[in-house]
């Protein structure tokens, strides 16, 4: 008798997790999906723009009459819209671990632009002190 109960408790048991999911939402695909590549290079521009503006604020220079001109120019630049840039940023956030490695990509761009900014100014710097 013990058995039974044991093997009917078993077998509701199996049932009910092997049914149980988490009301996660499954991320809708864009219309316009860019590919990873294409999110890497949108999201460098942006934060480049971003930099571009921080500096003007910081500096006390009128960034304000620019900062939509400047982000319309870079989702030009890749033939999207905010919208569709909203959609992807929200779709590649479904996935913080894709996100994740998108963000990685985009410090190293960011980088490295850094370092060949610094080794043009330096070399500048030598041909102008000659």
């Amino acid at each position: 008798m013990k058995n039974k109960h044991f093997l009917l408790l078993l077998f509701i048991s199996v049932i009910g997790f092997g049914c149980y999911h988490e009301n996660v939402s499954i991320p809708e695909v864009p219309e316009v999906l860019l590919s990873y590549d294409q999110m890497v290079a949108v999201m460098t521009d942006i934060h480049l723009t971003e930099g571009v503006l921080n500096y003007h604020r910081i500096n006390r220079m009128e960034y304000k009459d620019y900062k939509s001109a400047y982000y319309s120019k870079v989702l030009q630049q890749h033939g999207i819209n905010a919208v569709q840039l909203r959609e992807n940023i929200d779709y590649y956030n479904s996935t913080p671990k894709v996100m994740e490695d998108i963000y990685e990509e985009v410090l190293s761009n960011l980088v490295k632009i850094e370092t060949d900014l610094k080794i043009e100014q330096q070399q500048a710097d030598t041909t102008a002190g000659k």
